[in-house]
């Protein structure tokens, strides 16, 4: 799978604005490959990643693994070698939240998952989370702010770039939210 430059840059923007919660698992094995990634596509950057950029308390995506997975020294399995293993037992998971519509003027949000993916397919899931950060079916820029924002948020291709905090706009803090699954 080609991932481009402005896949990288949105994916990095996604992470660093803390938009994503990836479970202990996975952080440190995605965070080196996508630091790789962009070390490799020279993408240009102020800072940094950090374990802390993937976790958040209120995410729009997230990539969790019920199994510890050996980013480091495992052996890719030929493929012709691999298993037929049905979907229930593929452990690695990635879900995007996104708006799907409005209820007594509050957001309703529907979790989708993006992919299910094998211990061994550990590189094809962090490739589809990148792509999946990096599309503006998920998320895009701001055309006043130019800070990226959870699609859902942009009205025109534009946030309400008046308001403090994204957790204010979603209404985290006010128990009337409505989510949808």
């Amino acid at each position: 799978m080609e991932i481009s430059r402005n896949q990288l840059k949105q994916t990095l923007d996604v992470l660093s604005q803390g938009y994503v919660c990836l479970d202990e698992n996975l952080r440190q094995g995605v965070l080196v490959y996508i630091e790789s990634q962009l070390i490799e596509q020279t993408v240009e950057r102020d800072q940094y990643l950090s374990l802390e950029c993937f976790h958040c308390d209120y995410p729009y995506a997230r990539m969790g693994s019920a199994t510890d997975i050996d980013f480091f020294n495992g052996q890719e399995m030929p493929k012709e070698d691999k298993p037929f293993i049905g979907d229930r037992f593929n452990t690695i998971d990635i879900r995007i939240c996104s708006i799907v519509g409005t209820h007594l003027s509050k957001p309703v949000y529907r979790w989708k998952t993006i992919g299910r993916f094998q211990e061994h397919e550990i590189l094809e899931a962090i490739n589809a989370l990148i792509v999946s950060l990096g599309s503006d079916e998920y998320f895009s820029y701001c055309a006043s702010c130019h800070e990226v924002k959870p699609t859902g948020y942009l009205n025109n291709n534009a946030c309400d770039c008046g308001s403090e905090t994204m957790q204010a706009i979603a209404g985290f803090k006010d128990n009337n939210l409505s989510v949808a699954y």
